[in-house]
């Protein structure tokens, strides 16, 4: 819908309709009205709750290495984001409608990966699942820097990438959040999540900057292959650590033994 969209009205008024959408979104939202008691154990301040969301999770044998690694990959991953559709532009030529065609089929490869979360999840385990999820999404971007050839042919190339991504993503994302939920206790889901957001975010516009001087300093097929292995790199060093044992059910602190 993007790319078809810039191709007819132009990026300018495509990019307010987008605005205008997530102001609608924020209107809908701020019309909620629920009260919600404060949960037991809750914080004395602010910084005490980000202090004790900080230390579970980076004392935590799973969480630490699966949050640093993920950070990792996302500092990577936003070098290759601030660059990719740069990229597609001016190095292959692909003109809007093209572009937008790849985040169509990462939706269907979405779809795909959502539909066989639980099931490899059952069979593999869910640690080995999420792992086999992150190498699939960051591993599918190699698409971009090694796409080739006409418009079509490099669309293809992207496209099939990209169908890789969306079915990663979801492997990874829903036994990611299955395991959050089932390591952290409840009384720290809120101060965990915070924290770990934090840095999982934080890194995000890190990255993109870094993409930025990158593309300015070595050119722009250079800094996607630097963005794109990195982020790789990180997905494959998650294999040497315990969140690949994780199962479901093991108890926290305790990776299973397979």
């Amino acid at each position: 819908m993007a790319g078809l969209l810039v191709q007819i009205v132009g990026a300018p008024l495509s990019l307010l309709t987008d605005a205008a959408s997530f102001l609608a979104s924020a209107g809908l939202v701020t019309g909620i009205r629920a009260q919600e008691p404060p949960p037991a154990g809750s914080p004395q301040s602010l910084w005490q709750g980000i202090s004790e969301g900080v230390r579970f999770t980076f004392s935590h044998p799973i969480l630490r290495p699966f949050y640093l690694l993920v950070s990792t990959m996302n500092f990577f991953n936003f070098i290759y984001s601030a660059l990719g559709v740069l990229y597609m532009v001016r190095v292959l030529h692909l003109p809007p409608v093209l572009i937008g065609i790849p985040a169509v089929l990462a939706g269907l490869g979405a779809i795909i990966g959502s539909l066989a979360a639980a099931p490899l999840a059952r069979r593999a385990g869910s640690g080995r699942t999420m792992v086999a999820g992150e190498v699939m999404f960051t591993g599918g971007f190699l698409a971009v820097p090694l796409a080739f050839g006409p418009r079509l042919t490099a669309t293809a190339i992207i496209g099939a990438g990209f169908v890789i991504v969306g079915i990663g993503l979801m492997l990874l994302d829903a036994n990611a959040t299955t395991m959050l939920q089932a390591l952290i206790p409840g009384h720290l889901m809120g101060r965990a999540t915070a924290a770990n957001d934090q840095l999982n975010w934080g890194v995000r516009p890190l990255g993109a900057l870094a993409g930025g001087l990158l593309g300015q300093w070595l050119g722009l097929h250079a800094a996607l292959w630097i963005g794109t292995l990195g982020a790789l790199g990180a997905a494959l060093c998650l294999v040497a650590t315990r969140v690949r044992r994780y199962r479901f059910g093991d108890s926290p602190g305790s990776p299973g033994s397979t």
